[in-house]
């Protein structure tokens, strides 16, 4: 038998990062170049950009909310379980029933659809961002092999589990011998062992079987093929052998990735990757269940995208033998590459539900299988081992941390303790370095603690990785999952979590700017702005903390729910003579009367005061943080030869539905580039007198460099042609894909404070795009590290129009030929909503057109780039679909296709009072129809489907007449109206010019919307 990977993977037995950031904070490297300035070479640890867990929406509307995302400052998206559920498409998706369906157009899953899912990956990606999926490798759904539906079929004789075995036969073809086994490919139901044991119900999946199937079969009456269904229960039928099944298999006769496992001590194992140019090329072999698992995931990154994975309830499986096959199946996986060329490496972290993880002692051992388990890395982002060598590259949820806080941010501020939390993190043994270990303060299981802006003021500017937890609450849920941060993307609910700065359009002077006028911003902001340095700890007692993030931030922590505010004098590593002055990031000093900036003393030392949780009136404020830092630029960001603005809706504290509206709408303005050959991206900074106090002056916070980045780091061609260099290009660097502006003045220097670069708009594509511009404060002395503002603005360029056409317009039910389903692909993916009026005349004007646009002809959203539309009581004819394609921006394309063709029983052609006789009253109406100069339209006139009434349809309509025999009279008629118009062709209007364009007729005019019509003959 030919060998392929996953044959053998998982032989008989006896009885980050991801993005290379984590494992690089073992190097910390930040690396720099001469360009800029302002940063000086560093060995320091570092705080990642965010993650936003992101729960309670659809993919459609979580990447219509990218602006937001990116705008709120978050570097990377968490999402949950994308694939089909056990208990139904509105399931959450823990409950695992196909690995490989995410949701079809006509079947879509409580989130959409697989296309939906692709696309929100690759907007993240589009914006510098990182996507990771909630994946759950231990455990399937709720059905077992004594599932019976309602109407008495049995969930075994449905073929169970897609891929998997829900009972094993016994003495298979290839398991010859290998006796029968009622719980398949699962643990069975009175397993009582952690590992073993149903969790909530879920089947727990058996990692110590071997049995050996084609588990997504493609041939019929193969004997390899997994057991099939054969009678459907709960709707479904699982393991059909079908030819589409292809698409989930590697392809054989790609380049073979030959690697080692030390962890199994299998070698020379060989890996395909998947075709995504050609899908079909996959070729299935027998695996047993872990080889599935592993094919599986593998899938999920090459062929969907993903660039990491949060493990579900990994304390619940059987992950001693189940990870070191995980890492197998992601080691070099990756068609990603960062901007230096390295191929990147995927970031996973597991649920293990425990204060004490396994590995997180000591996660860079690998000679035996940890939970928490991690391999050097390069500062280029490349693996430090061997090559070819499974290298385990797997984090942790921070649980030990997660229950200190749970217990000592409460809602009782005489039983919190500081001392139960400051040491509790994984990565306490390492000096708090940040290299292990993802901090959260809620989840879609847990809610908050009490004083839950504390927890994230202390989880977001600590080092290392940090999750925000967002519900957007627009997904159709039980009580499960639990509310997030409803200020997790900024708006209504505030800006303590995060700002979102919101660019404003001018009109009169077509630009976009947005101005940082303060220092007061968001955590999430405040994090990446202020969290390079290494973790020192400043101040411990039971009610109050500090810690400092060296030479970048000082965070004050209060834990007490009453009382008054503690004074208190605390070194640090700020030089006065440099810095002397530090500024309050988040409000709360201005909010509670407390001093809004610190003198840094000659000795480095500051005077400072704990704000409290509680407000003098003893209202409960829950603003018991304060963080301090070196004041940095302040200016505008400009964006120019701006055309108009795809404008955010936020919705007001009065909105009888903020909940859903918090979640659903857009808050980012988008600037619109539309038919200009450039545009100009100026950030203007300014002196900074703090407080607005001359006597406050801090020269160094006017900045002395400022950097210019694109979607996370491309390069812009000048108009010159030359490309400028990117600053860094190993990832993990704080200069990750930046770009210098080549024209320049810092204000440290002498300069004006103007920065300035011209951008061919040619040289991006259609949609949306992500500008990213950081100003960096002046530093001085080789150790100092930077800290700096951001600016951020989305753009939407609009060069084209957006391009439709008809998939499809087939019966809704078979047989019944006048209801018919029209269904709309968006060719280019540009369009966002559409709109069709059937069986319109061709002469309508544009602004006609336009004002029928209303809820009638609103077509339905059935899948990224498709719509469809039901058109019922359908006469038959050659009918017309006009499609009114519209961009986010507002323009739209006017499209009018012909020749959609029905034919209800009978043949009803020249028909046209539909009393289905053929007479003078038909003749009368054709002329009429003749007269009108296609003003007005009858698809049953239209015997040559061009969407027009002319003279060869009055040949077609004579020839049908005589065909059925009309009598004399009739034909009298019909000769008289020839003759009318036998000199020639019924004149058409005169604003239409008929081209020709393939089979069918293209009838070109300008529209209103932005565009031009375009007629295309269906065929």
């Amino acid at each position: 038998m030919e060998t392929r990977v996953y044959n053998s993977l998982f032989p008989p037995r006896p009885g980050t990062s991801g993005r290379a950031l984590r494992a690089m904070l073992i190097a910390a490297a930040l690396v720099f170049t001469a360009s800029a300035p302002a940063i000086r070479a560093q060995n320091n640890a570092y705080s990642p950009p965010a993650i936003l867990d992101y729960f309670g929406s659809g993919w459609q509307t979580i990447a219509t909310r990218m602006p937001d995302i990116f705008g709120a400052g978050y570097g990377e998206l968490l999402t949950p379980p994308p694939t089909r559920a056990d208990s139904g498409n509105q399931s959450v998706g823990y409950d695992v029933y196909n690995r490989f369906d995410l949701g079809s157009p006509n079947d879509p899953t409580n989130y959409g659809t697989i296309t939906d899912y692709k696309d929100l990956i690759n907007a993240t990606h589009q914006m510098g961002g990182y996507f990771y999926t909630d994946y759950s490798m231990g455990h399937s759904g709720y059905s077992s092999s004594s599932s019976v539906d309602g109407n008495g079929d049995s969930f075994v004789n449905a073929g169970g589990y897609p891929g998997l075995l829900i009972e094993y036969p016994g003495n298979s073809y290839l398991n010859p011998g290998v006796p029968a086994n009622i719980d398949g490919d699962f643990n069975g139901a009175y397993a009582t062992s952690t590992q073993d044991a149903r969790l909530a119900g879920l089947l727990n999946i058996n990692f110590n079987t071997d049995y050996q199937y084609i588990r997504n079969p493609t041939t019929p009456g193969n004997p390899a093929n997994i057991p099939g269904g054969t009678t459907p229960a709960y709707g479904r039928l699982a393991n059909v052998p079908m030819p589409v099944n292809q698409q989930f298999y590697p392809d054989p006769n790609s380049p073979p990735l030959s690697v080692y496992n030390p962890l199994t001590g299998q070698q020379n194992i060989e890996i395909h990757s998947f075709n995504t140019t050609n899908p079909q090329a996959g070729s299935p072999a027998p695996e047993n269940d872990t080889g599935y698992l592993m094919r599986n995931i593998q899938w999920f990154v090459q062929t969907l995208g993903v660039d990491g994975f949060r493990l579900d309830a990994v304390k619940n499986m059987q992950w001693p033998t189940a990870l070191p096959y995980f890492d197998q199946a992601v080691y070099n996986a990756s068609p990603r590459a960062y901007l230096n060329g390295v191929q990147e490496q995927m970031f996973t972290f597991s649920e293990y539900y425990d204060s004490n993880i396994p590995g997180a002692s000591n996660p860079y051992q690998d000679s035996t299988v940890e939970v928490l388990q991690k391999s050097p890395m390069n500062p280029n982002g490349s693996f430090a081992g061997p090559a070819g060598t499974v290298q385990p590259n797997r984090d942790a949820l921070d649980f030990p941390l997660f229950f200190a806080l749970q217990g000592n941010l409460t809602g009782d501020g005489y039983t919190n303790n500081w001392n139960n939390v400051v040491n509790a993190s994984l990565d306490s043994g390492l000096g708090h370095n940040g290299t292990v270990g993802v901090k959260f303060v809620q989840s879609q299981d847990n809610g908050a603690p009490y004083l839950s802006n504390v927890a994230y003021a202390y989880t977001l500017m600590m080092p290392g990785e940090a999750m925000v937890y967002y519900n957007g609450n627009t997904a159709t849920y039980g009580n499960f999952p639990q509310n997030g941060r409803e200020d997790a993307l900024g708006g209504v609910y505030g800006n303590q979590m995060a700002d979102n700065s919101l660019g404003a359009f001018n009109a009169s002077n077509s630009t976009m700017t947005v101005s940082h006028s303060n220092q007061i911003s968001g955590l999430v902001d405040i994090r990446n702005r202020y969290s390079t340095g290494n973790y020192i700890q400043r101040y411990l007692t039971q009610n109050n903390f500090a810690f400092e993030r060296q030479d970048s931030s000082l965070v004050l922590l209060n834990n007490q729910t009453g009382g008054g505010n503690l004074n208190a004098t605390l070194p640090t590593s700020f030089n006065p003579a440099n810095v002397p002055y530090l500024v309050e990031l988040t409000g709360n000093a201005a909010a509670n009367g407390l001093p809004q900036v610190l003198s840094v003393n000659s000795n480095a030392t500051v005077n400072v005061t704990f704000s409290n949780n509680t407000n003098s009136g003893g209202t409960f404020t829950g603003q018991g943080y304060l963080i301090y830092g070196p004041p940095t630029p302040i200016g505008t960001l400009t964006i120019t030869n701006v055309a108009s603005q795809i404008a955010g809706n936020p919705p007001g504290s009065s909105d009888p539905n903020i909940t859903y509206d918090n979640g659903a709408n857009t808050i980012s303005n988008v600037a619109v580039i539309k038919n200009v050959a450039q545009f100009q991206i100026q950030l203007q900074t300014q002196k900074v007198y703090l407080l607005g106090n001359p006597n406050l002056y801090d020269p160094n916070a006017g900045g002395d460099n400022a950097l210019l980045k694109i979607d996370g780091g491309i390069q812009i061609p000048l108009p010159n042609g030359t490309k400028p260099a990117f600053v860094s290009t190993n990832p993990g660097t704080i200069t990750y894909g930046y770009i210098p502006f080549q024209n320049a003045s810092p204000l440290v220097g002498g300069g004006t404070g103007l920065y300035a670069e011209t951008v061919d708009t040619a040289d991006l594509s259609q949609g949306y795009h992500y500008i990213d511009v950081i100003a960096f404060r002046h530093r001085t002395g080789t150790d100092a590290p930077p800290v700096f503002t951001d600016w951020t603005q989305s753009i939407y360029i609009d060069t084209a129009p957006p391009v439709s056409n008809i998939q499809s317009f087939n019966p809704i039910t078979p047989d019944v030929g006048q209801n018919r389903s029209l269904v709309i692909q968006s060719v280019d993916g540009l369009a966002n909503n559409i709109h069709v009026l059937l069986d319109l005349p061709a002469a309508d004007t544009n602004s006609q057109i336009l004002a029928m646009i209303g809820n009638a002809n609103q077509a339905t959203s059935i899948d990224a780039n498709l719509w469809s539309i039901n058109e019922n009581n359908l006469s038959t004819g050659n009918h017309v679909a006009t499609i009114v394609s519209y961009k986010p921006d507002g323009t739209c394309n006017i499209q009018r296709f012909t020749g959609l063709f029905v034919d209800p029983p009978g043949d009803g052609m020249g028909d046209l009072d539909g009393d289905g006789q053929y007479n003078v009253q038909d003749v009368q109406l054709f002329g009429s129809l003749l007269e009108s100069h296609n003003t007005k339209f009858n698809p049953t006139a239209d015997f040559d489907g061009d969407g027009l009434i002319n003279y060869q349809d009055l040949l077609l309509f004579g020839n049908k007449l005589r065909a059925v025999g009309a009598d004399t009279r009739t034909m009298q008629a019909y000769d008289q109206l020839l003759n009318q118009y036998s000199s020639a062709t019924t004149p058409e209007p005169a604003s239409l010019s008929l081209l020709s364009l393939g089979g069918g007729a293209l009838l070109l005019r300008r529209r209103r919307c932005g565009w031009h019509s375009r007629f295309a003959r269906n065929s």
